[in-house]
């Protein structure tokens, strides 16, 4: 990634005491004649650059004035024309700001950088370093991937040894069932496929029951396979602001992976809902006004002991499940590697190409479609890794999402249980402020959801009031096998009345 200076006798030669138009525009084509290989790009509706920060990781940087002033000085001379003469000059201030300021820039568009050979649309795979504008991708191979090849048309043979090459790293994890094995190799094609779709990817949870039961060591396992280092880990944020700024931070440096890592509370942010959802993250930048659009192709995994999930988050996951059924579970690890993370690093060459392997399969095959089950808003990514892992003889991918929605959707089992007792409480319409006074004496306070225990340290007055806008927020939502929900049955004197539905399930067709 590093810039060559032009010769001096090829560089255009700029003056500087003209008019701004003249100046800027004879800058931006200099910039743009320079720009072979490209160098600067557009991104989020900002002018950036790659470059490797102090830690060897490569990183995509907004270009400010001082980094536009030097790319100007590579690729072009300026000078200040006097009374027969002409003296050195350097880039003016007024020229940087305005070419920055130019609605339509001439430099290719970048939407991420990657260190690993991905694959493109059309089933080739990106291995060529640099900027690739099939894929919008910048390639900064790591070392060992410079002469990385895969085949074109891989034999079953030559499947059947990637899946077990890569079973050596992460197939003797203490996973619960099958579906938690093949959901876990999904997660480590996330990364190769993921310029390929048009869609989202879903959240990765890997979950343990235990401790020390492996779920950060095979987060670093997927990681290092896809960046060549360890996971960025980031803890949960404990407001949806601080989610929101996170993950504005995070995507728009370019992070291709993501780590939540080791969830305590539960796990429910309209901010991280609306991320996992998203091909495009709009926000204000950090510290400004203006709103910037970052485009979200990162893969996101989370960790943690029996994670709950809240709110919208539950429908974009899928279950990484951990259980070494021991209450000690570090202390029986028996892996191949003993030092797994340092095998993998060692071998990650091979472990990418066989992962490239077993997808180049696929495409060979015509990409058939998978057999398993869709999960809403990312059917692109569910056929397509299903598809994948299906040529690829691994069963049972997302065969535990069933599992999922009943054990980790805490919220709902808690809102049908307080429904299930509303209802023996009030069989005629009700009020909040009803409510409110048989929760100490009538048995419901045991039952109350967790989202509203919190607010319950409040007035009686505020308190009432969340627990409207708490019913007002899931008016009409279907609540577990009983299907009960919140119903408005009029106003009232003492303010809306409710009343808890039972809508009966619908046949499968």
């Amino acid at each position: 990634m590093n810039s060559k200076i032009q010769p001096k006798h090829k560089r255009p030669q700029i003056i500087i005491n003209r008019q701004l138009h003249e100046v800027s525009t004879k800058a931006l084509d200099a910039l743009d004649k320079g720009n072979i290989p490209p160098k600067l790009f557009c991104r989020a509706g900002e002018v950036v650059r790659t470059r490797v920060d102090e830690m060897g990781r490569p990183i995509i940087e907004t270009a400010t004035e001082a980094i536009l002033r030097h790319r100007l000085t590579e690729v072009a001379d300026f000078y200040r024309e006097g009374f027969n003469r002409r003296t050195d000059a350097t880039p003016p201030v007024e020229v940087l700001r305005d070419i920055l300021a130019t609605e339509q820039l001439p430099f290719p568009a970048l939407e991420s950088i990657t260190e690993i050979p991905v694959m493109r649309e059309d089933g080739s795979i990106l291995d060529e370093a640099g900027y690739d504008r099939a894929t919008r991708l910048y390639y900064h191979p790591a070392a060992g991937f410079e002469s990385l090849r895969v085949s074109d048309h891989p034999s079953a043979e030559d499947v059947h040894r990637a899946v077990e090459l890569l079973n050596e790293a992460i197939g003797e994890f203490p996973y619960a069932e099958a579906s938690d094995r093949a959901n876990a190799f999904a997660t480590l094609l996330s990364p190769f496929i993921r310029a390929t779709l048009d869609g989202p990817s879903p959240l990765a949870l890997i979950n343990a029951p235990q401790l020390g039961t492996g779920k950060s060591l095979l987060a670093e396992v997927t990681a290092y396979m896809a960046t060549g280092r360890r996971a960025a880990m980031m803890a949960a944020p404990d407001t949806d602001e601080e989610w929101r700024k996170r993950i504005t931070a995070t995507l728009s440096s370019g992070s291709s992976l993501i780590v939540i890592d080791n969830i305590e509370n539960r796990l429910d942010a309209q901010s991280l809902s609306l991320a996992l959802t998203s091909t495009i993250w709009r926000d204000r930048r950090l510290g400004a006004s203006r709103v910037i659009e970052v485009p979200q192709r990162a893969t996101w995994l989370a960790t943690g002991n029996n994670i709950k999930l809240g709110g919208d988050v539950q429908r974009r996951c899928y279950w990484v499940r951990l259980d070494a059924k021991m209450s000690r579970p570090w202390l029986g690890r028996n892996f191949r590697h003993a030092n797994l993370l340092h095998w993998v690093a060692e071998n990650r060459p091979q472990l990418v190409a066989a992962i490239l392997t077993i997808i180049r399969a696929w495409y060979v095959a015509g990409r058939p479609a998978a057999s398993s089950q869709v999960i809403g808003s990312f059917e692109t990514w569910c056929r397509t890794v299903g598809g994948i892992l299906e040529t690829a003889q691994v069963a049972g991918f997302l065969g535990n999402l069933e599992a999922l929605y009943e054990v980790a959707d805490e919220e709902t089992n808690e809102w049908e249980q307080f429904l299930l007792a509303l209802s023996q409480r009030f069989p005629e319409p009700f009020a909040t402020k009803a409510v409110l006074e048989c929760l100490d004496g009538g048995g419901l306070l045991d039952l109350l959801p967790e989202a509203l225990e919190q607010d319950r340290s409040n007035s009686r007055k505020s308190f009432g009031k969340c627990l409207g806008k708490a019913f007002s927020r899931r008016l009409s939502k279907k609540f577990g096998s009983s299907n009960a929900s919140l119903e408005q049955a009029g106003p009232s004197r003492d303010g809306i009345l409710w009343r808890v539905a039972f809508v009966p399930q619908l046949e499968a067709a």
